[in-house]
């Protein structure tokens, strides 16, 4: 709102790139009530959270590392694969710890993607036979796959 309303280009700089509280006070209140609306008090994570978390972490990176050792033999198909799941492990990783709604979505794309992974590399039809069934039972159960998940991680 602030953006529309400022005259010059530098005021339409500022609102982009300037601390906030060179926002316009009026339209601030505004916007601090539409973004912050659903803000709630996090609790702290659970054992289960930084377990999780933990391990997910400590995959990543070692993939990163494997990938990052053996880039020279690997397609840039498998590069691009791989560096995606990399960059949705972690992303999931600070989805988990900052508690938000849409992490079992995260889970379910990096599941597809290991398996689609799994694919790449042993193109047979019992590996295509597990990726399309997972992605039909998450789509089928995927609101006792997110529940049962939430469950796990957030329960103390």
């Amino acid at each position: 709102m602030n953006f529309i309303y400022a005259k010059s280009f530098k005021q339409k700089w500022r609102v982009l790139f300037g601390k906030p509280d060179e926002l316009d006070p009026r339209y601030r209140a505004v916007l601090e009530r539409k973004f912050l609306k659903f803000r709630k008090e996090k609790s702290p994570p659970t054992k289960a959270i930084r377990y999780y978390v933990s391990i997910q972490s400590a995959i990543s990176i070692f993939t990163l590392f494997a990938v990052l050792l053996f880039e020279q033999y690997f397609s840039i198909n498998s590069l691009v694969l791989f560096s995606c799941f990399i960059i949705i492990s972690l992303v999931n990783c600070g989805a988990i710890l900052d508690q938000r709604r849409w992490i079992s979505y995260l889970e379910i794309a990096r599941g597809c993607l290991l398996f689609f992974l799994l694919y790449y590399f042993y193109p047979s039809s019992y590996t295509a036979t597990w990726f399309i069934s997972s992605i039909i039972i998450a789509i089928i159960y995927y609101s006792d796959i997110k529940r049962f998940y939430t469950r796990l991680l957030y329960s103390k």
